[in-house]
């Protein structure tokens, strides 16, 4: 799936043609770094709200490993961690408030 920088363009456009009581939320790949160009793009089309998780993957600390029993999505990320930053959404949501809606 392409990312939220990706699909600029179709996001945009999609904006421009929806109803005013639907909500388009862009997502996958909302970051502080990221945010500067969506809301540059997105935001004079009427954009209100985005989606993102703000994390990344940490080592997970689990002592009980069972061989061949992994809980993340590759073999090199076996015992890793999604977790949510504070930080990360914080940056963006500092963003978020700063820009004239």
């Amino acid at each position: 799936m392409p990312t939220v920088l990706e699909s600029l363009p179709q996001l945009k456009r999609l904006l421009q043609a929806a109803h005013p009581q639907l909500t388009v939320m862009p997502g996958s790949g909302v970051s502080p770094i990221s945010i500067h160009a969506i809301m540059a793009q997105l935001g004079p089309c009427g954009l209100r709200e985005v989606h993102m998780s703000g994390g990344g993957w940490e080592r997970g600390h689990s002592v009980w490993k069972k061989p061949g029993f992994g809980m993340g999505p590759t073999k090199e990320r076996e015992w890793d961690v999604w977790t949510s930053s504070y930080e990360k959404i914080h940056t963006v949501r500092m963003v978020l408030d700063t820009v004239a809606l």
